[in-house]
This record gives C-alpha cells, structure tokens and sequence, in this order.
C-alpha cells in the first residue's frame, strides 16, 4: 500500500495508480491553470476572463485530452440551473461522469446575503448541493466518486443551525463564516454518501488540499491578517500547488479508500476533522438544505 503526506505531489500519486486517470470524465467547478490535472471544466462569471482561463490550460493540457467548458455562478442558483441542463441535457456531448470535483468557492468576503442567506454558506455549500442534486443522474457506476472541497478553517465554526446568517450580520466574523461553510462540505459528504453508496456503489469525500496560494485570498490585505510579518514573510506553512493537488487525485483514484466514503482526507491520507460531526449533524444540514432549495434530494 503506497505512503503518503504533506509533501507528496500530484505527480507521485499519479505514479502510484499507473493508467487509473485514463479515459475518465473529470467535471470541476471553480478550476483554475494551478490545478491542470490533464483534465478540466472552467467555470467563471466574466468571459473574457474564461476565454483567456480556457486558452492557457488548453495551451498545457495532454493533447489527448478532451476539455469542455461551461459557465456556473454560484452566486445565482439559476445559473447553477442552468450548467446542470448543459450536462443532463447532451448539451455538452458527457455522457457520464466518473468523478465530480465540487472546488469552486469564496472565503472570508464581507457580509452579504443571497436570496436570504450568508454568501458564503450560499456558494460553498447550497450551490454545491443543488448543482450535485441535478446532476447526480450523470454519475451512475460503482467506484465512482464525489469529492467536496473543504478546508482545515473548518476548525473555526460549526454549522450554526439556529443561526446561520450571523444575526443577519450583527455578529458577523468572516472567517468564523467561511468555517461554518467549510464544515458543511464535510457533513454533505457525510450524507451525501449515506444516500449514494448503498444505492450506487458512489462514494464521497472531502478534502483539504492545504495552504496553497491561489487567487482563493487576492482580495485579502495579508499582513492585516496575520499572514504576513514586518518582513513581509508568510507566517504559515504553506504547500506547493503540487502537492496541494495530490490529495484531490488520491481521494479520486485510490483504491485503498473503497468502503470509506464520508470521510475527511488531507496530506493525501484520511484525517481526523477538528471536531466531532456527527450522522445526526449530517441529517440535519441535508434537511435544512432541501428546506432551504425546496428539493427532494
């Protein structure tokens, strides 16, 4: 059985599992040109930005690979609606696919509400939940997987049930509301497996890739975070995207994880989370979330 940790990289993992990526249907929102994985799906509000986006990962990307494109806004669930049509519809000639990579999200934004809601459980967790509840159909054989994007800020709140809008703002923490977001992707894996592994052979995971710099924290003045020394150093440990990629390929190719759906993976192994969530916490946020969409999922 293959050893891995912080350090190992994406090109390590995919040494581990030779020809186990080949001929597979990656669909990823919220992709970017740091996480080419020889296979990709751009999502983004501006065209002109996806245009530019779509070209640079086409210009790096195997030729051999097949890279489709659609546009999903978060911020609206029409739009969410409307990229899950493009797929269940034939719109976008997939017929299937194998691994659903839920990466797109915002982190630590001021206090907005959408459609009632704080913005960031909004686009991290609700439209991430309807856009898999309408696309779910696509998604259909044994040992195919989910794979939820969560972070180890998890640590910083749990799903506040009785107030998830921060008293509509009143007691707001930004960070405290990416946490509560965060810790919701893990509990939606949580159910989600639940609900699709007995019935499909389908399993879902979250993943904290690590502390990698991405355009995730361009709207963050570092320094006034605490990122940042008096010398203008980086006071966290960060990872290369290398290796913050390679538990995102290890949650979706290894075969050492069959049977464990649900669970929390970081450093490309499976992690303990911060705290206890539990199946009854899971419940809870699924029938909050249907509540919440109107769905039945």
């Amino acid at each position: 059985m293959p050893s891995f940790n912080q350090k190992t990289t994406i090109q390590e993992i995919a040494a581990a599992y030779p020809g186990a990526i080949e001929g597979r249907t990656y669909l990823i929102t919220g992709a970017t040109t740091a996480m080419v994985l020889d296979l990709q799906r751009f999502f983004n509000l501006n065209n002109f930005r996806l245009a530019k986006a779509v070209e640079e990962v086409k210009s790096n990307a195997n030729p051999k690979t097949i890279i489709k494109t659609l546009i999903l806004d978060l911020e609206s669930h029409d739009s969410v609606r409307r990229a899950a049509d493009q797929i269940t519809s034939g719109a976008l000639g997939i017929p299937k696919i194998d691994i659903l990579l839920n990466n797109a999200g915002i982190m630590a934004v001021p206090y907005k509400k959408i459609d009632g809601y704080e913005q960031q459980f909004f686009c991290n967790h609700l439209s991430h939940f309807l856009f898999t509840n309408l696309i779910i159909s696509q998604i259909t054989s044994p040992g195919e997987r989910i794979i939820n994007a969560s972070s180890g800020a998890h640590r910083r709140s749990p799903v506040r049930f009785d107030d998830i809008n921060f008293k509509d703002g009143d007691v707001y923490n930004k960070w405290q509301a990416y946490g509560q977001s965060k810790t919701a992707n893990i509990l939606f894996s949580k159910g989600l497996n639940k609900r699709i592994n007995e019935s499909k052979g389908i399993e879902s995971f979250s993943v904290h890739p690590g502390a990698i710099m991405t355009g995730l924290a361009n709207h963050l003045d570092l320094e006034a975070e605490g990122f940042l020394d008096k010398d203008g150093k980086l006071t966290i440990d960060t990872i290369t995207i290398e290796q913050g990629i390679a538990t995102y390929l290890y949650a979706s190719l290894s075969p050492e994880l069959n049977g464990k759906g649900g669970s929390y993976l970081t450093e490309s192994q499976i992690k303990d989370t911060a705290f206890p969530m539990t199946e009854g916490d899971a419940e809870r946020l699924w029938e909050l979330s249907n509540s919440i969409l109107g769905t039945g999922f």
